[in-house]
């Protein structure tokens, strides 16, 4: 490399499968290669994808969500189908404001990533799931990314 050449900066990203540990159904994802919050994986997602993880999100009343999420502008912040800002609905009686997600630099969205608690399935786990994500070409994934978790007898 010559001194005008620079080494890229941005985050390496890759595809994988990822859960809310002991909790929900299995989503495709990226995730973060090198970076962990306290441990637990950071992933980001497709537009359908992230449609389906707040579908599923906001049915988990024990988690203070509604029911409701939306696309709304991310300038206004009013409904908008086209919109880019994803809104989860939170109870007003525990909750001040919804969740505001929006897309990364790359058009993915990272919900709860450095917040939740994902996990990234094992090899093992993944052998039930139909679609292998290291064929998929990310951000470009439109299959639905929906799985029930290959839970293990216990």
């Amino acid at each position: 490399m010559n001194e005008n050449e620079r080494t890229s900066s941005a985050p390496v990203w890759r595809p994988a499968w990822v859960w809310i540990d002991g909790y929900s159904p299995a989503f495709a994802a990226q995730v973060h290669a090198t970076e962990r919050w306290n441990g637990w994986a950071c992933p980001r997602f497709a537009r359908i994808v992230a449609q389906q993880v707040a579908s599923w999100v906001v049915a988990q009343p024990e988690a203070g969500y509604t029911g409701r999420w939306w696309w709304a502008d991310l300038e206004t912040q009013q409904p908008d189908v086209a919109g880019m800002l994803l809104v989860l609905d939170r109870d007003a009686d525990h909750y001040a404001e919804p969740d505001l997600w929006e897309p990364d630099g790359d058009g993915m969205w990272p919900i709860g990533a450095w917040s939740w608690v994902w996990r990234e399935l094992d090899a093992d786990e993944v052998e039930g799931i139909d679609h292998d994500p290291g064929l998929r070409d990310f951000p470009a994934y439109a299959e639905p990314g929906y799985i029930e978790h290959p839970r293990s007898e216990g």
